[in-house]
C-alpha cells in the first residue's frame, strides 16, 4: 500500500511552486486546498467585478468553481499557473450564466 504524502504549505514563502501544490490538492490534500482558495479568492473577485457590477453574482460563481474543482480534482489536469486555471474557469462560468440569461430569438 502506497502511503499519502503531504505537503505542509508554507504561506509565508513561495518555495512550492503552483504544479507541486496543485499535485497535491489534486491527490486529497486539504491544506492545499485551502491555501489555493485563501491565496487567489480575492483577485477571482476582483477578475469577475470586470465582467458584472453584480458582486453576489461573482461570490457565487467563485464558490462554484471552488465547489467543481474539489468534486472533480480526480479527473482535472495539472497546470503551472493556477491563477491562470482559476480565472479562465471564472470566466467561463460567469459567461455561461450570461448565455442563459440571454433570451433567443424564435
Amino acid at each position: 500500500m502506497q502511503k499519502n504524502t503531504k505537503i505542509t504549505v508554507d504561506t509565508t514563502t513561495t518555495e512550492y511552486s503552483d504544479q507541486m501544490i496543485w499535485e497535491q490538492f489534486l491527490h486529497g490534500d486539504d491544506e492545499a486546498y485551502t491555501y489555493i482558495y485563501k491565496q487567489y479568492s480575492q483577485a477571482l473577485y476582483a477578475y469577475g467585478m470586470h465582467f458584472t457590477p453584480d458582486s453576489g453574482l461573482v461570490e457565487d460563481c467563485i464558490q462554484e468553481v471552488f465547489v467543481k474543482i474539489y468534486q472533480n480534482r480526480k479527473h482535472l489536469q495539472t497546470t503551472d499557473n493556477i491563477k491562470l486555471y482559476l480565472f479562465i474557469a471564472l470566466k467561463n462560468n460567469l459567461f455561461n450564466v450570461f448565455r442563459k440569461d440571454i433570451p433567443t430569438v424564435k
